[in-house]
């Protein structure tokens, strides 16, 4: 969770705490995984680590779908 919460919310500092705090792959994992992220959040991290958005979990089709009609009025 803590990593989540800076790949969405951190500031330059936070995320350099994290770098030095957490190794690379947990820090993919736990972007790959995820399902708290924006898809702003998501697109900028998996550009930063050369990630396909089709790994990323919160960036699939189906996974949209059920975030968009929860949120819908």
């Amino acid at each position: 969770q803590i990593i989540e919460r800076v790949l969405e919310w951190g500031d330059t500092d936070q995320v350099h705490w994290m770098f030095a705090r957490y190794p690379t792959e947990k820090i993919i994992r736990a972007l790959k995984v995820s399902r708290q992220l924006s898809k702003k959040s998501a697109n900028f991290w998996g550009l930063y680590y050369n990630i396909p958005q089709s790994e990323i979990k919160c960036l699939s089709k189906p996974f949209q779908k059920i975030r968009d009609n929860t949120w819908q009025y």
